[in-house]
């Protein structure tokens, strides 16, 4: 059965929808939280790093019908798009508990915190895992085995890098009360990594 988000349809259009839909959301973010000083040239690969693998991730839905998820055509979108939904919900919270120190660029601000409740109580960049729990549910919602991947890929490895950057930075200051925050918590998964 050939995937329905990329042929046409109820289901193309809505997984459009919700596609532009979370652009706009993160080009109001990103209005919303600019400034913060410090020129932090991770924001480019990492920006490009989601409809890169979006591409990516149509690119093999369209190619790789031979791969489609198995049953009925609809599944894969709605189970897709709720676990979209859920990863930005999960990044709106992330955000919403940080608050002023939510910046997309790498910067410590004065009087700068660690914040350790909400989401951030069991994972450090849960922001960042709600973003990717977003493309992986855009991959779901293509219906292929791998538009998964494809989407997944290209912003995983752009976040790793970033989140890793990060740490090191926020390891030098705030300091120790980050360094321990950093031995109580995962990065992205809770109880994995």
């Amino acid at each position: 059965m050939k995937p329905l988000a990329v042929h046409g349809g109820a289901a193309e259009a809505l997984f459009w929808a919700c596609a532009g839909a979370w652009g706009l959301f993160e080009l109001t973010l990103r209005i919303r939280t600019r400034g913060g000083g410090g020129r932090d040239l991770s924001v480019v690969p990492l920006t490009l790093s989601v409809p890169a693998g979006l591409a990516l991730g149509v690119l093999a839905a369209r190619s790789a019908g031979d791969l489609a998820l198995p049953g009925p055509g609809w599944w894969p979108v709605v189970l897709g798009l709720t676990v979209f939904a859920l990863g930005l919900m999960l990044r709106l919270w992330a955000v919403h508990e940080l608050g002023r120190f939510f910046k997309y660029t790498v910067v410590v601000q004065a009087d700068h915190r660690v914040v350790d409740t909400g989401p951030y109580r069991l994972i450090r960049h849960p922001s960042y895992t709600g973003l990717l729990m977003a493309e992986a549910g855009l991959g779901i919602a293509l219906g292929t085995w791998l538009s998964i991947p494809a989407c997944l890929a290209p912003p995983l490895i752009a976040f790793v890098i970033r989140l890793l950057s990060e740490e090191r930075v926020l390891a030098v200051e705030p300091g120790e009360p980050y360094r321990s925050y950093m031995s109580r918590t995962r990065r992205l998964i809770p109880g994995a990594w």
